[in-house]
């Protein structure tokens, strides 16, 4: 744990191999995100340290180690990277504990119970551990379970360094000469010689199916063989690997930093670029759009002008044809010509003044009426 002004720190390993829920214990233990892998890929290639505040004066950091077994980095990719995070910090204050997952349910905890008990007492597991003093805490699978463990942990105001630690801050040691790297050569050494003898008893076997003209058979064995020699590669590799100093290490860690980095610079300016893109299309759209809108408002402009146009030119027509209607009516009432061709001057004269008083015409055997147009003149119209 580290004095600071204010706030404590403190650092809590959190190790185990792939698939026993570190990543989830992390994520619930401090409330924020962490990439969780549920399945036999392992989701964590890189150690990891995830900070919250414990309590007001105490913040917490969880270093999330990658686990052994990993089916993205190999068992020296992973010894490399805890050591190098380890001797770089040298963090203090860290006690191994043990954790298992606990349900809710009732039908499920005997059985959880049993394998305990199994855990604890067999050496290969957590026994030759809790012998040596490693506590058991049963972790609930809750953020009030996991925040109980660490503050556990934290109570114990131990402060301890790991073996790998010693060897390599204060004996010198290269990671090839610890202890952990002994105990994996050792585990590489003899997945190899097996590696080594299933290759042979492949090549006797193909010798046979060849023999045998077995042309099904040949393939199989074919891909055994290309297979076995890849896993012998690797596990070449990875002994030399072993082979590889601190700072040669810390040198490869710092690249593959670097190229992270710039993969990530990279991504952010293809981010960029795509935002920029998707902005300019959006500009694009709303002002095709405000001009989709322009021209339906003028279209609706025009389309109601044509309505009033209509309407007036229905209004006009109407009109044409009420003065067309009334012109046939008074055509109609006009008087008609008359029968007799030879009176037919005598229908309409104009006479003096007779006040609108009916008379016959000396002249004629019809009867007209008179009226007084104003001007002195008479219209006479005929029986």
């Amino acid at each position: 744990m580290t004095n600071g002004n204010e706030i404590q720190d403190a650092y809590v390993a959190v190790m185990g191999v792939t698939g026993v829920g570190k990543s989830s214990f992390i994520a619930t233990c401090s409330g924020k995100p962490v990439k969780i892998g549920h399945n036999l890929e392992s989701c964590t290639a890189d150690v990891e340290e995830v900070s919250f505040m414990y309590n007001r004066n105490l913040r917490v950091h969880l270093i999330d180690k990658p686990g052994f077994d990993d089916t993205g980095t190999s068992d020296v990719g992973v010894l490399q990277d805890v050591a190098h995070w380890l001797s770089a910090s040298f963090v203090d204050g860290v006690r191994l504990s043990a954790t298992s997952m606990w349900s809710d349910e009732e039908g499920k905890k005997q059985q959880e119970l049993e394998r305990e008990r199994q855990l604890i007492e067999t050496d290969a597991f957590w026994g030759l551990m809790y012998k040596r003093g490693s506590r058991v805490f049963r972790y609930l699978n809750t953020r009030e379970s996991a925040l109980d463990l660490v503050g556990c942990i934290l109570s114990l105001h131990n402060k301890i360094t790991l073996e790998i630690q010693d060897e390599i801050v204060n004996q010198g040691h290269e990671i090839g000469e610890t202890a952990a790297a002994h105990e994996l050569n050792a585990e590489i050494l003899r997945e190899r010689a097996n590696y080594l003898a299933d290759l042979a008893a492949a090549k006797e076997y193909m010798k046979t199916a060849i023999l045998e003209h077995d042309s099904q058979l040949q393939q199989i064995y074919k891909n055994q063989i290309d297979g076995l020699q890849d896993q012998i590669q690797r596990a070449t590799d990875e002994q030399q690997k072993l082979t590889q100093t601190l700072e040669q290490v810390t040198r490869c860690k710092e690249e593959e930093f670097s190229a992270f980095r710039e993969q990530i610079m990279r991504e952010r300016e293809q981010e960029r670029e795509r935002y920029d893109r998707e902005r300019q299309e959006e500009i694009i759209r709303l002002r095709q759009h405000a001009e989709e809108e322009r021209m339906r408002q003028q279209e609706a402009s025009l389309e109601e002008r044509q309505r009033a146009m209509d309407e007036q030119k229905r209004d006009h027509e109407a009109k044409i044809r009420e003065i067309e209607e009334r012109h046939r009516n008074f055509m109609n009432n006009l008087p008609r010509p008359s029968k007799h061709p030879e009176k037919a001057t005598a229908q309409l004269t104009l006479l003096r003044p007779l006040n609108g008083r009916a008379r016959r015409d000396p002249n004629t055997t019809h009867r007209t009426m008179a009226h007084n147009d104003g001007d002195g003149s008479v219209a006479r119209f005929v029986d």
